[in-house]
């Protein structure tokens, strides 16, 4: 089974990332906007991605509020294209 973790490193202090900082009440401040800050890129990649090449699906599969379940059926739907290819000049 797939299980969510969360990660936060000082990558200064630890450059092999040995000690994950994310459990550590210090840091809950820190954490808590870098949640909030992956939200409003994911929200704004949900608006600006473009309907062919099933861009629109990763915003289903990086939605961390999304359970986990729900993500695996975006993975396994394929999505049509639905531009129209375009011809080749001669």
């Amino acid at each position: 089974d797939f299980e969510v973790t969360e990660e936060l490193y000082d990558l200064e202090k630890d450059p092999l990332e040995l000690s994950n900082k994310a459990s550590e009440s210090k840091d809950s401040n820190l954490i808590k906007r870098m949640r909030r800050l992956y939200d409003q890129q994911l929200a704004h990649w949900k608006e600006e991605s473009v309907s062919y090449n099933d861009y629109q699906r990763f915003g289903i599969l990086f939605d961390r509020n999304i359970p986990w379940t729900e993500r695996q059926s975006a993975l396994n739907a394929r999505v049509a294209p639905k531009h129209k290819k375009s011809k080749k000049v001669k």
